[in-house]
Order: structure tokens, then sequence, then C-alpha cells
């Protein structure tokens, strides 16, 4: 745990006092005792679908702009700007524009074609337009791809993805399309895995990670289709098992690095350009998240820990935190703990900027800006407690700001020179078979 001067606010103590908006959710008479949660957001709407039912709000004032209940259960959603994409497990995909409430159904998908598992859990990933990483092409200098948003579609142990572009409702356009009847207007590329089935799947701009059965990970080109590199070296076969082929089951990347998660309890950082394997975490449960400078991961249940990863070294650690009750930026770790205090720390060095107060019953939590949204069940009752935090520029003012570009690079390379022959960093227990 850090040490008790960091379980002090910084800020002032009476904003503790603040009791957060309370948002009801109306449940059907019918609604189910376990379902799943799938939270998102983008600078202007929020959407969750829990079970079967989908809702949106405009932020930041929390207006409902839709709801529906479907007759199966929601298996994957996304957002871009105004537009919701989400699948239910009948293979049907909805895009609603929650603006103007247009809207799309696509049917037809045949799971066995499309390489959906026959459950209908497949998974809908949006891909913004970025500027190109021209490497030495000086040609594709000042490129955006892609030049339009398109989502990649992919299941778990299916054997390849798609690219599509984004399915924007328009008026005047059809709302229904079925792809089984007509060629899929929206396809873009087919990209077929050979000999290997995909378990999680990263992407961003013209570049895609998954991992796979295989225990490997692999880094596409997804303007051409084509695997430029395969990360090999997570481990087979689990701790004390002859038998057990284990899988890649997180994967995620920034502009130098890729990060893989595997059942092996190792997560595995990478050089994203050389393939390089730099450092060997050791964390037994596949909840992590990552962002430029921070990785947030979890040796054992209950404990998390940060990782600074442009100087190789964890900076604080946390127990009795539920590895579903966290969220974390370049700025901040907000997290809700097993008795339900939720509190925002600096992620830099987990500083206690601010208590929020007590969140007992808390299911999963989303930030969107200084909004924190958290899905509470409590007293039978499903509702999001919306908090604003109001950290933004007071972190910016009294913690570590993030280095000019050709400092940080500096840094990397005085860090990745330390390391050489000693790649790997152990921060808990653990013994290769």
């Amino acid at each position: 745990m850090p040490t008790s001067n960091l379980d002090s606010p910084t800020s002032d103590p009476g904003w503790e006092n603040q009791r957060p908006k309370q948002i009801p959710i109306s449940l059907s008479a019918d609604f189910e005792e376990s379902f799943s949660i799938r939270m998102r957001s983008s600078t202007t709407h929020f959407v969750a679908a829990i079970g079967h039912l989908v809702v949106a709000y405009s932020l930041p004032d929390f207006t409902l702009l839709y709801s529906s209940r479907h007759e199966q259960e929601v298996a994957t959603l996304a957002i871009h700007n105004e537009t919701i994409v989400f699948a239910t497990r009948d293979c049907i995909i909805h895009a609603r524009d929650l603006v103007t409430s247009e809207c799309i159904q696509i049917s037809g998908i045949n799971p066995r074609e499309f390489l959906v598992d026959p459950r209908g859990w497949f998974y809908v990933y949006v891909l913004k337009p970025e500027w190109a990483d021209i490497g030495k092409d000086v040609s594709m200098k000042d490129v955006v791809w892609p030049e339009e948003p398109l989502i990649l579609i992919w299941t778990q142990f299916g054997s390849g993805f798609e690219i599509w572009r984004l399915p924007v409702p328009r008026k005047g356009t059809p709302n229904t399309v079925n792809i089984s009847q007509n060629r899929n207007p929206f396809l873009v590329r087919h990209i077929r895995c050979e000999k290997h089935s995909i378990t999680c799947l990263a992407a961003r701009g013209q570049t895609a990670l998954t991992g796979s059965t295989d225990h490997t990970v692999r880094i596409w080109d997804l303007t051409s289709g084509r695997c430029k590199l395969v990360l090999i070296g997570h481990w087979g076969r689990a701790l004390g098992s002859i038998d057990l082929p284990l899988a890649v089951s997180f994967v995620s990347f920034d502009q130098r690095r890729a990060f893989s998660g595997s059942w092996d309890g190792t997560i595995r950082i990478w050089d994203l350009h050389t393939g390089e394997c730099l450092h060997i975490l050791s964390s037994n449960v596949i909840f992590k998240s990552v962002s430029p400078s921070f990785l947030v991961y979890f040796p054992v249940y209950g404990k998390l820990h940060v990782w600074n990863s442009v100087v190789g070294q964890d900076v604080f650690q946390m127990d009795e935190v539920p590895p579903n009750l966290f969220y974390h930026d370049e700025r901040k770790l907000l997290t809700v703990s097993t008795s339900g205090i939720t509190e925002v720390r600096d992620i830099s060095n987990g500083r206690l900027f601010k208590r929020l107060g007590c969140a007992s019953g808390a299911m999963d939590l989303l930030c969107e800006g200084n909004l924190c949204i958290v899905l509470v069940r409590r007293d039978k009752k499903l509702f999001f407690e919306v908090w604003n935090l109001g950290v933004e520029d007071e972190l910016d003012e009294t913690r570590y700001h993030a280095p000019a570009k050709a400092d940080l690079d500096t840094l990397v390379n005085e860090v990745e020179e330390r390391h050489v022959g000693h790649p790997v960093v152990k921060t808990a227990s653990f013994d290769r078979p």
C-alpha cells in the first residue's frame, strides 16, 4: 500500500461531502439476476448495455436519449461520436445515430462463414482516423488512415477478423440490410489467420495486435492485411499442468511498445517495431489496462500495481481493489475498493487526491473527462452514480508533467540501455516450470 502520507487528500476536504448524481435505470419485471455489463463513452455521449437493455445519455447533463430492451442479450458495444454500434447474440448488428434517431439493422450473418462463436459472442472495435505511422516511407507523409471511421469485427476462437466501414444511419437510406442476400456493402477487408485462433484484439490507426491460442502475439498492417511480426515468448502450458494449452488473454500497444498478458501468469512488454521482449511482469489476473506511460495490472486478485513503462518499474500498489473496478489515464487512477471506498489518486506517485465516499454495490465504472460513472446495484435497484471529479486542471498544477517527445525518447533509450541483459522485472513470487 502507499505510505500513510499518500492517504491524505491534497484538495479541499469539504469536496468529499458532495453527493453523486443518481440516474435510475428502469428494469423490466423479469430482469435477470446475473447479466453482462458494457459501458462506453465519447466526449458527448454515454451508452451502456446491461443484459438485454441498451441505454444512452447525452453528456454532461445525462439526458436520456435512447432506451431499448432486446430479445437477445447484447454481446458487444461501441461508440464513435454520436453513433453507437452494438450486436445481440442472434448475430444482428444495430447502428444508431443518437442525434437524429436514425438506425440500421444488419442481419443475415452466417456464424460459420463469419467465424462467429455459435453462442453469438462477437466483438466490435471502432477504428478512428489517425495520422499514419510513415516509418521510412516518406510517400506516406501527411496521410491519415483510415480516411473514415471503420469497425473491426472478430470473435473469440475465430480464425480471422473483418474490417467494415462504420454503418452510419442516414435519412433516406434503408434501415435494414441483409448481407446473406446481397454483397456486404460495409466490408473493406477480411483478414484470415492461418493455423491459430484469435483470443483477443487491439487496434489503432493502421495497426492491429492479436493474441491467439498458440500463445503468440501477431502485429498486423491493416492497410495491406499483412502480418508484420509474430511475437514468441509466452509459455504454452500452465504451472503444474502437462496438458493444458494456454492462450494470450490481453493485448494492447502504444507508439513504441506492445503489451500482452497470458494465462501463463505473465505480462510481456515488447518493442513494437523489432519484436524484442523488453520486460516480463508476473500477473495471474486477466484484467489489465495501459496508457502511454502506465500499465495497471494485478499480480494476484485484489492487489493493484501501477508500473511506469517509461522508467521500467513499479510506482506503487494498492490492496483490496477488485480488478474490474478501476480506471486510469495519464493523470489519474480511480478505484473502488472491496468495501466501496472510491478514491482518485495521482497515478505518477499514488498520492491520494480525492476520496469520493462509499459506492457500495459497485459493479462497473467508467470515466469520461472529469465525470466518473459507476454502475451500482443496491437494494435490488440498478442505477448510475455520476461524480464530477473536477481534478483535471488541479492535477496538472500539482503533479508530474509528461516530458516532451524528444525528452521522452532520450529517457526511454536510457532506460532500455540500463535493462540490456536484464529484461525481467519480478514484482511477485513466480517460478517458471
